[in-house]
């Protein structure tokens, strides 16, 4: 685990090699429910779909509609010819890879019936796994009532989660006008020449408009996830907990047009 924690969280990726298969199903639930966790929920989850010649594409494209059945946010990679060498290097920059192994009497053996810990070594952290029993990803809730509380629950992590990533882009974007301002009050109580006072100003005037524009964007999305909330309870589902963390995103009401100058 400390080797998967020196990615940072913002650029995490779970690789899930993909044999279409019980251990397959069971490899994605584990990092779809990982994904949802706090120092995972912006990894990105690639399913590398092992194809066979020329029916790769055509694996790779069921995969894609898997995905999309099972309701689980992941890119499905298609993958032609496999061996121990290609995931060793498709996977060499992942934060986490899962998995499947075999046993071969009272060896446990990577997908090509050789140790596992050949592969291991030449992998980040790996999570080897093997499905006892098949696993069905798309049972679906019940009709009625159950099926529109997991819907209600679906549409409201989706919007929490875009009000999320906007706040985020407009704090950045905030922070990028508060230096281009610094920057040009100091040329100027420097007394620096026109032209760069100019090319300043410029540069404050699109920071400024870039700010903006990201501010309204994550009103936009703050907006759609308050109103996600209020459906998500006029049906009786219960929305998860917010996260207690620290954080430098500004509250929205700190989200603001700055005034120049």
């Amino acid at each position: 685990m400390e080797r998967t924690c020196q990615h940072p969280i913002t650029d995490r990726r779970i690789d899930v090699w993909w044999w279409n298969d019980a251990t397959s199903r069971l490899m994605l639930l584990m990092a779809h429910l990982m994904s949802r966790t706090k120092d995972w929920d912006e990894a990105r989850i690639r399913g590398l779909d092992v194809g066979n010649g020329a029916d790769a594409q055509n694996e790779t494209e069921k995969l894609e509609t898997f995905l999309d059945n099972v309701r689980i946010k992941a890119e499905a990679v298609e993958v032609a010819r496999v061996d121990a060498d290609t995931i060793a290097d498709l996977s060499k920059d992942a934060a986490l890879v899962f998995l499947p192994f075999k046993l071969k009497g009272n060896q446990s053996v990577d997908p090509f019936g050789d140790p596992v810990e050949k592969l291991l070594a030449r992998l980040p952290s790996t999570v080897l796994v093997l499905a006892a029993e098949d696993i069905d990803l798309e049972a679906e809730p019940e009709e009625g009532k159950p099926a529109e509380i997991a819907a209600a629950l679906d549409t409201l992590a989706d919007a929490e989660k875009k009000a999320q990533n906007a706040e985020k882009d407009a704090a950045k974007a905030s922070a990028a006008l508060d230096e281009k301002l610094a920057k040009l009050a100091k040329a100027e109580a420097d007394k620096i020449d026109e032209a760069t006072l100019l090319q300043l100003r410029s540069e404050v005037f699109e920071a400024e408009t870039e700010a903006e524009k990201a501010a309204r964007r994550f009103a936009k999305a703050d907006a759609k996830a308050s109103s996600a909330t209020h459906e998500a309870e006029e049906i009786g589902a219960k929305a998860p907990e917010k996260k207690d963390e620290d954080s430098d995103t500004p509250n929205k009401e700190e989200v603001t047009k700055p005034k120049l100058p």
